[in-house]
């Protein structure tokens, strides 16, 4: 853990002594009526082991393609570009103005190309550091599509089943 590793922990079965012996010697006595309860225990073991492995396989994913997509975004701004597009095309229909919050980190590359794309509104840009590189807030007329890195995240882990932060590990930013 200490070199970032995650560790898994999986459900072993323990032994301890019962706490009453007698229901041992009852239980021994009948041992052919309990085989199948000592199987079942086992496979049941085997099964939620199972699942604690594939949960922690699942996790150890996400984080990767989270590291994965921070160095995409420190590198390339540009692949903020199809988001506030999308944005825009949904907002567009309805309105003639927008307003586009966005890192001033991206600022500079995205600025000019989205004033060329979208010629037919008035956009008004915000360099916003509360704006995670890599998203974007865009309002117009009283609506606003949330393009953060931490809401885009948050919806495609939730597909998944898992719960978890985009700030949950940033120590490269």
């Amino acid at each position: 853990e200490a070199l970032g590793a995650q560790a898994v922990l999986a459900p072993t079965i323990r032994i301890v002594a019962p706490e009453d012996p007698e229901a041992v010697d009852r239980a021994a006595a009948a041992v052919d009526e309990y085989d199948w309860v000592v199987f079942e225990s086992a496979g049941a073991q085997l099964e939620e082991s199972q699942q604690v492995m594939a949960r922690g396989v699942l996790e150890l994913a996400c984080e990767l393609a989270r590291q994965v997509l921070r160095h995409e975004l420190a590198g390339n701004p540009n692949a903020l570009q199809p988001i506030i597009r999308e944005a825009l095309g949904v907002l567009a229909a309805d309105c003639k103005a927008a307003l586009v919050r966005i890192n001033p980190l991206d600022m500079d590359v995205l600025e000019d190309v989205l004033r060329k794309e979208f010629s037919g509104l008035s956009l008004s840009f915000l360099a916003d550091a509360n704006v995670t590189r890599g998203g974007c807030l865009v309002e117009a007329a009283g609506t606003v599509v949330d393009g953060t890195m931490e809401k885009r995240w948050s919806r495609a882990v939730a597909k998944l089943g898992l719960e978890s932060s985009w700030e949950a590990s940033h120590a490269d930013e």
